[in-house]
């Protein structure tokens, strides 16, 4: 037997794995989710204590379970326990993609070959299957591997294996698309996202104390870079990554807001401003390969001035969208 559950692979958001994969679900669907995709990824935060410093703010919960997009069961069990022991974990992950269900979970990438740790080092990193194939003996994963590329690949039913036990304790989450789920743009709930990024503020989901968000993270960036080039250190590159794809995403935001009416301004602007930000991205990986700063030195400065330019420009953008909403007689709290 061999299923493929649909999934796409496009490119839109891929500085971290999970966006991937629920970006990747939802692309895939055959009906229009693009608009209300762009109705949703809109804000951003920097948590100065995480690892992943820079990304979405998530005001639908995982998955979007809040949304009732998909519909999440999670499975626990703690290693050489009897429930552990007892359970066919391969089986299990064939059985939910039978029925439509994505699997989610951590496992060792030590043992898993397209992996940059195949062999070399433990490390427990998040894996997501969308299909498997009997004849083969293995299952087809979306991820990034040791190309360095959020790519499909694949491992045997027996890498799996290992690298679940070789976890303290497995846990699977199987992600399933609500068929029911009506994918339709909320263009109020969209302006208030637009305007807690403008204002850099969090205000639909819980604010944590320290966190920067909005536009502000662009300048949280610029320290991020002279921290980088002051010390000789490497830069993270999931945090230009981030940001270049989510300002290309909000690039496709306005110029779906002005083809549907909502605003009047030029997307040209924007466009120009989201372009900067895939440069700055090619500077970060030539200077983590070269170390040579000379071209990333004049960035922080212009990351800042991007900042308010952007700021600018999105606050002609909210003037434009409350016309809009006046004029079809939707009230503004």
């Amino acid at each position: 037997m061999k299923i493929i559950l649909p999934f796409k692979f496009d490119g839109t958001f891929t500085a971290y794995q999970k966006r991937g994969y629920e970006f990747g679900i939802i692309s895939a669907v055959e009906r229009d989710t693009r608009s209300w995709l762009l109705s949703k990824y809109c804000n951003c935060r920097w948590d100065p204590g995480g690892n992943a410093k820079l990304d979405f703010v998530v005001t639908d919960g995982e998955w979007f379970a809040a949304d009732g997009v998909f519909q999440i069961e999670t499975v626990r069990s703690r290693k050489r326990t009897s429930s552990f022991l007892d359970l066919d974990w391969i089986d299990i992950a064939k059985r939910h993609i039978e029925n439509g269900i994505y699997v989610y979970g951590y496992f060792d990438e030590y043992c898993i070959p397209a992996k940059t740790a195949y062999l070399r080092n433990h490390f427990k990193h998040s894996f997501f299957i969308y299909g498997f194939d009997d004849e083969a003996g293995s299952f087809y994963a979306a991820g990034y591997t040791k190309n360095e590329r959020f790519e499909p690949y694949s491992f045997s039913f027996d890498e799996f294996g290992q690298a679940l036990e070789a976890l303290s304790h497995t846990d699977l989450t199987f992600v399933r698309l609500n068929p029911a789920f009506d994918f339709c743009v909320d263009l109020k709930g969209l302006f208030y996202s637009l305007y807690d990024y403008t204002y850099s503020q969090c205000t639909l989901s819980p604010r944590e104390a320290g966190f920067i968000y909005g536009i502000d993270t662009t300048r949280k960036m610029a320290e991020h870079i002279c921290g980088c080039i002051e010390s000789h250190r490497y830069t993270d590159l999931r945090y230009s990554r981030f940001l270049f794809e989510f300002k290309a995403f909000m690039n496709e935001r306005i110029k779906y807001l002005r083809e549907r009416g909502v605003i009047r301004l030029d997307t040209c602007n924007y466009s120009d401003l989201a372009e900067q930000f895939r440069t700055l991205h090619l500077l970060c990986i030539k200077y983590d390969m070269t170390g040579n700063s000379s071209a990333l030195k004049e960035w922080p400065e212009k990351l800042r001035k991007i900042a308010d330019a952007e700021r600018d420009y999105m606050l002609n953008l909210l003037d434009d969208y409350e016309t809009y909403l006046k004029a079809v007689g939707q009230k503004l709290n």
